[in-house]
């Protein structure tokens, strides 16, 4: 009933005699389609590479490659730290 009035999708009850392996498998379904729908939100990678690029933190496009894909949200997370500590600063 909530699920219906959130406008989302319903889920049916757990079938206690369905095997395990189909158990697991319309799990599976479940989470896949869920990650679908999420696809189209959040920051693409691009987004985030041009993004740290202007940041003026000395990672330019030509040195961008060295960077692994790990260190790209580490980086912008810091950055946004940064960012917070200097506005609060400020701000006193």
């Amino acid at each position: 009933m909530i699920r219906e009035c959130l406008g989302e999708d319903k889920i049916e009850p757990p079938n206690p005699d369905l095997h395990p392996k189909i158990r697991r498998m319309k799990a599976l379904a479940r989470y896949r389609d869920k990650i679908k729908a999420q696809k189209g939100m959040g920051i693409s990678l691009e987004t985030t590479l041009v993004s740290i690029c202007c940041m003026g933190i000395g990672i330019t496009p030509l040195n961008i490659g060295e960077l692994s894909y790990a260190a790209l949200p580490i980086i912008m997370q810091t950055y946004q730290n940064k960012e917070k500590y200097e506005i609060d600063i400020r701000s006193l």
